[in-house]
C-alpha cells in the first residue's frame, strides 16, 4: 500500500510552483539559509523571516546545495518522507493493535486524498509527518533506554522546528512521561525544546515584523477577526471552530462519503464518527496513551487556532483511524455480528470514498500540460493562471529592482523577478500614504487579482487614489495591472478607477474567499 501512495502521490503531484504562496515562500528562505540568513529576501527591505520556523526552509537548503533546485525533486522527496511516515506508523500500529489494524490503517492513509495532494507539493507537511511518525514511534520503545529517550527528545524538538503545530507533541510526551514518573525524561524534553523551540519563540514575540499580520503568526492571531469581542466572543468563536471541524473538516479528511445538497448524509456521518471514535478511545487509551494524550492537546490547539483547514487534521489521521476501528468493533460485538463485520463495513466506507475521489484526482492531473503548466488552465485554474501571467508582464514592464504591489508576495517575487511591496504592510496606511510612499521607493506597478482576501484589501486602498493610476493590462477573467503615474491624472479615461469600484463592489467585504 505504502508502494500505492508513491504512484498515486506522484501522478497527483503540483507539476510546478504554483501561487499558493507557501511553496516559494520555502524557496527564498532555503536560498537565504544558504548565504548564512533567515531573510525574506524578496520584500523591500528585506525584513527577517519569523513566521515559518527554519526546519523543512533547512532541509531543502541543503537538498538545493547538493543537486541544485528543482521542482520534481522537492515533491519526489516530500512523496518519499510520507511514503517513510507510513512505514513507521504501520510498524507502531503493528506493535500496539497487531498486523490486521496495521495493514487497515496504512491502507486508508495511503489512499487519502489530501495526504496525497500533500505529498505532491512543497510545504513542510511531508517531514513534519516524517518527525511526528518517528517521534511517537521511538516513545513507545523509550522505556528503560537512553537511546531511544534521546530520539524521542530531538525528533519532538526537531518537529516544533518545522511546523508550530508541533507544540502538542512536545507538551504530550511530557505529560506522558511524568505519568510514567520518569520525571528526568520530562524534564529533559522541557530543557530541549526550552532551548531550541522556545528561542525560535522568543524571537519570534520581539522581532520587529512581529506586528505585522500576514508576516508573523503571533500578529495573524491578534488580529483574526471575532463575531463577538471580548471572553464570549472567544468562546463563541472556539465553539464555532470546534463544530467546524467535526461537522466539516474531520468528515471531508477521512474522507466520508457525502450529497451535495442534502443533509441526511451529513448526520448520518456524525453519528457514525461519534459512536465509533467514543467506543473506540478507552481501548486506544489503554493501548496507546501516549498517541491519545498528544492527539487530545493537539486538537485543543486547532479549537483555539483562529484559522482552520482540514490538512491540519492529517497528523492525526492514523489515531482516527485505529480509534474508529476499535469503536466499530467493539459496536458489532454488541450487537451481536461480531468484531469483524464493524471495522469491515467502517473500512469499506472510508476505502470507497477515498478511491473514488483519488481516482477523480488522478484523473483531472493526467489532463495536465506539465511542460506548460503556468499558462495552461489545464493545470491552474484560470484565475491562477491570469495572475502569473500579470506578474510576469508587470516584471517585464518594470525598471530592473524596481518594486512591485502584489498579493502571494513570495509567488509574486518568484514570477516577476522584483522585490515585492507587502500588501498587509501598505494596508496599514492611510490611501494618500500608501501611494506617497510607493512613489517614494520608485514602485511602478501594482497587480490586482482574484485569490483571497488581500486582493480586495489592495483595491481597497488604491481605490481613494485611482486618478493616479492607469490600467495597464487586463488578463482575463479579473487580474489587473495597474501603472503609476505620479501626481498627474493617468489620462486612461477613468479606467483604472471603473475597474477598481466594479472589482469592490463585485466581491463584497473581505474579497473572495479561496486560498490558491
Amino acid at each position: 500500500m505504502i508502494g500505492v501512495y508513491v504512484v498515486l502521490a506522484w501522478l497527483r503531484r503540483s507539476p510546478s510552483l504554483s501561487t499558493m504562496n507557501d511553496d516559494a515562500f520555502y524557496i527564498f528562505l532555503a536560498r537565504s539559509l544558504r548565504h548564512f540568513s533567515y531573510v525574506e529576501s524578496f520584500v523591500v527591505g528585506s525584513p527577517v523571516h519569523v513566521q515559518y520556523p527554519p526546519g523543512y526552509p533547512a532541509f531543502l537548503a541543503l537538498v538545493s546545495a547538493a543537486f541544485g533546485e528543482h521542482h520534481n525533486l522537492f515533491v519526489g522527496l516530500n512523496i518519499a518522507m510520507i511514503a517513510g511516515a507510513l512505514a513507521i506508523t504501520a510498524a507502531t500500529v503493528r506493535s500496539r493493535f497487531g498486523r490486521t489494524a496495521a495493514v487497515l490503517v496504512v491502507a486508508a492513509c495511503a489512499l487519502n486524498p489530501t495526504l496525497i495532494e500533500l505529498g505532491g507539493l512543497v510545504r513542510s507537511e511531508a517531514l513534519f509527518l516524517l518527525l511526528w511518525s518517528i517521534t511517537l514511534w521511538a516513545v513507545l520503545r523509550s522505556s528503560g533506554s537512553l537511546g531511544w529517550t534521546a530520539v524521542t527528545i530531538l525528533c519532538a524538538a526537531a518537529t516544533t522546528l518545522t511546523r508550530t503545530a508541533g507544540l502538542p507533541l512536545i507538551a504530550g510526551i511530557m505529560l506522558f512521561w511524568a505519568m510514567e514518573r520518569r520525571w528526568r525524561a520530562s524534564f529533559a524534553l522541557g530543557l530541549v525544546a526550552l532551548l531550541t523551540v522556545g528561542a525560535w519563540f522568543a524571537w519570534v514575540f520581539h522581532a520587529p515584523q512581529s506586528s505585522l499580520p500576514g508576516a508573523s503568526y503571533i500578529a495573524d492571531v491578534r488580529a483574526a477577526p471575532q463575531a463577538v469581542s471580548g471572553t464570549v466572543g472567544r468562546v463563541l468563536s472556539i465553539a464555532q471552530r470546534v463544530w467546524l471541524y467535526y461537522r466539516s473538516d474531520i468528515p471531508f479528511t477521512l474522507p466520508m462519503p457525502s450529497v451535495s445538497g442534502t443533509v441526511v448524509d451529513n448526520v448520518l456521518v456524525i453519528v457514525l464518527m461519534t459512536v465509533t471514535l467514543v467506543g473506540g478511545l478507552g481501548a486506544v487509551w489503554r493501548t496507546w496513551p501516549a498517541a491519545v494524550i498528544v492527539g487530545a492537546l493537539y486538537m485543543i490547539l486547532l479549537a483555539v487556532w483562529p484559522f482552520d483547514a482540514p490538512r491540519f487534521l492529517v497528523p492525526l489521521l492514523p489515531l482516527f483511524f485505529i480509534t474508529g476501528g476499535m469503536g466499530a468493533a467493539a459496536l458489532s460485538s454488541r450487537l451481536g455480528i461480531g468484531p469483524v463485520a464493524g471495522p469491515a463495513v467502517v473500512s469499506a466506507i472510508v476505502l470507497g470514498t477515498a478511491t473514488v475521489l483519488v481516482a477523480r484526482d488522478v484523473r483531472v492531473a493526467s489532463k495536465c500540460e506539465r511542460d506548460k503548466a503556468l499558462t495552461s488552465v489545464s493545470c491552474f485554474s484560470p484565475d491562477q493562471v491570469a495572475f502569473v501571467s500579470a506578474l510576469r508582464y508587470a516584471g517585464d514592464m518594470a525598471s530592473p529592482a524596481a518594486p512591485i504591489v502584489a498579493a502571494k508576495e513570495a509567488t509574486a517575487g518568484i514570477m516577476s523577478g522584483h522585490p515585492i511591496v507587502r500588501v498587509t504592510a501598505l494596508g496599514r496606511l492611510r490611501p494618500a500614504d500608501a501611494l506617497a510612499y510607493l512613489k517614494r521607493i520608485k514602485a511602478s506597478y501594482i497587480v490586482v487579482g482574484y485569490l483571497e482576501g488581500r486582493d480586495y484589501r489592495l483595491a481597497s486602498v488604491l481605490e481613494p487614489e485611482c486618478a493616479q493610476l492607469r490600467l495597464a493590462q487586463t488578463f482575463e477573467p479579473r487580474t489587473y495591472v495597474f501603472q503609476i503615474t505620479g501626481d498627474s491624472p493617468s489620462g486612461d479615461g477613468g479606467a483604472a478607477c471603473a475597474v477598481l469600484r466594479q472589482r469592490l463592489a463585485a466581491w463584497g467585504p473581505g474579497g473572495p474567499i479561496g486560498l490558491w
